[in-house]
């Protein structure tokens, strides 16, 4: 199974996505301008949240109420004196299509995300976006900072019609991080294409006898404190836990929600605007898609990546307006491994560009 993400650096911002066809594996991103329609208005709630110091906190931004939403941007300055370097972002969509990338400078997060189906944010109780970031050891309990988002710096844009899409108005509820407690959870592996038996563990702070861990969208056979670190917890049956709540509860009523995503790797050292850029991956993956593919683009981006304990091989086409092929190039891609490259670098010809993960095929019903 492979995840896609094509990076553009946006000029309006209005983002459309590689199309998957049929079951299993690939996304692909791809960003242009649009013009305007009737606006309508959204309100992005961020979470209040409660850490220790030296732990883990992830902040959550939802909306209000379900909304349909095919592209959006959201800038978030975090305190400094507060919290550490981000530690992985993620974004969510009722389809599992949601992508895009994210640009980190200090403790300022640039996070540009689009949905091809239109569904982010229509899925209530599911996040759009969330930040999972250290709290500093240094942090004194009973500390608190306000976290806000300025959602300006894009259109934000809904699926209705794609070309072109109606934009959004977009206002912020700003949330709280507390410093107190002793729960928190850092991260969860593996989150992708699991089976009955894996197991999944949980890392954090402050679990003992009694902690208990619930995710509504799995069943599960048991869980085992293995330390006050980590949770084990070993899946009944197959499922794949990307954009799905896990729940972490303690005797004493203790709580912390947290959303589970495929972890990442900034692109370092690319030699464009993307130095840095954290690729936000599709929760979903599809065997094949198409996007456009302008040869004229200057920042744009191809991100894969294959989550899978197998290599798998992946095959690009460039696809003329007439439907043949005009150029093909194929490679691997290691297990748990990814690759990017810059539109620039890919053959020239075609207005489109078709991937496959060979040697995959959808199962028949």
């Amino acid at each position: 199974m492979i995840r896609i993400a094509e990076l553009s650096r946006p000029a309006t911002f209005y983002s459309g996505l590689f199309r998957h066809t049929g079951c299993g594996i690939l996304q692909l991103l791809w960003l242009w301008g649009a013009s305007a329609a009737i606006a309508q208005n959204l309100n992005v709630v961020v979470s209040n949240e409660i850490a220790p110091p030296g732990a883990t906190v992830q902040i959550k931004f939802t909306l209000a109420q379900p909304a349909a939403i095919a592209s959006g941007e959201l800038a978030v300055n975090l305190d400094s004196t507060l919290f550490g370097p981000v530690t992985a972002i993620a974004a969510f969509s009722a389809a599992g299509d949601a992508a895009g990338y994210a640009s980190v400078n200090g403790n300022r997060v640039d996070i540009h995300f689009a949905s091809g189906s239109g569904s982010l944010g229509s899925a209530a109780g599911m996040p759009l976006v969330v930040l999972t970031v250290p709290i500093l050891a240094t942090a004194q309990p009973g500390a608190q900072t306000a976290i806000t988002a300025d959602p300006a710096g894009s259109t934000w844009y809904s699926p209705e019609g794609l070309s072109p899409a109606a934009p959004y108005t977009v206002s912020v509820s700003p949330g709280t991080v507390a410093v107190g407690g002793t729960l928190s959870v850092s991260g969860v592996t593996p989150v992708s294409n699991l089976a009955a038996g894996a197991v999944v563990r949980i890392a954090g702070t402050g679990f003992g006898k009694g902690t208990a861990v619930s995710i509504p969208a799995a069943s599960i056979a048991s869980e085992q404190v293995a330390s006050p670190q980590e949770v084990d917890v070993t899946l009944a049956g197959p499922t794949d836990l990307g954009g799905k709540t896990i729940t972490v509860t303690n005797p004493d009523g203790t709580q912390v929600n947290f959303f589970a995503a495929p972890p990442v790797t900034p692109l370092a050292n690319v030699g464009d605007v993307f130095d840095g850029a954290i690729p936000l991956y599709p929760t979903a993956s599809f065997p094949a898609g198409m996007g456009t593919f302008l040869p004229e683009e200057t920042f744009g981006r191809v991100a894969l990546e294959n989550p899978n304990a197998t290599p798998v091989d992946v095959l690009l086409q460039g696809i003329t307006i007439a439907g043949s092929v005009s150029w093909s190039t194929s490679f691997s891609i290691p297990a748990g491994s990814s690759y990017n490259n810059a539109l620039s670098s890919l053959p020239q010809g075609g207005n489109s560009v078709r991937v496959y993960a060979t040697g995959w095929t959808c199962p028949r019903n």
